[in-house]
């Protein structure tokens, strides 16, 4: 059955995200919900996340959750972020300011959202998205530049490790957005 997310095309490439979505949907298909959130946690990409204080809480309800393990199988197969059409062409479009997180842990993302905050500032202070015909904001563009922030001691659970310092680090970015 396709879901909003499938998207028709050629088979995953052996090392793409979507062969890698396959392989843990097929795992969830052969070994069950419980043992392949074993397996998914064991990942470096979360070894600061199974080091946090609440994780084996968390754990635990994510074990114990209800539903088919089916339906998540499914939900990899045709909402991997390789299955996803790119935006990355879209983001010097963008008009209004952006705030780009990620745990100073996780190298991936933290290169990412430089990358993606690089796309929108230049394009602000170049003055491309007002010249795509893309509204203004009315924010002056100076400011616009820095919307990349790192928190620190975080991996790629940045709102679950350390929401402490998530909320006032948006927080400030919004007054500071306010105050424009």
């Amino acid at each position: 059955m396709p879901t909003p997310c499938s998207r028709q095309g050629p088979a995953p490439q052996p090392h793409s995200i979507e062969a890698l979505a396959e392989a843990v949907a097929a795992f969830i298909d052969a070994e069950g919900l419980h043992n392949c959130i074993l397996e998914w946690y064991s990942k470096p990409m979360w070894a600061s996340l199974t080091q946090h204080p609440r994780f084996p809480a968390m754990l635990k309800e994510r074990q114990c959750q209800e539903g088919p393990a089916t339906e998540l199988a499914e939900v990899l197969r045709s909402c991997s972020p390789g299955r996803q059409h790119p935006l990355w062409s879209r983001l010097p479009s963008l008009a209004c300011p952006a705030l780009f997180v990620a745990g100073s842990l996780d190298n991936k993302f933290v290169r990412l959202g430089r990358d993606m905050a690089r796309l929108v500032s230049s394009s602000h202070r170049r003055g491309d998205a007002a010249d795509a015909g893309v509204p203004e904001c009315g924010h002056d563009r100076d400011v616009l530049s820095s919307n990349f922030r790192a928190v620190e001691g975080c991996g790629h659970a940045v709102h679950i490790e350390s929401p402490e310092q998530l909320a006032p680090m948006i927080a400030q970015w919004c007054c500071d957005l306010s105050g424009l």
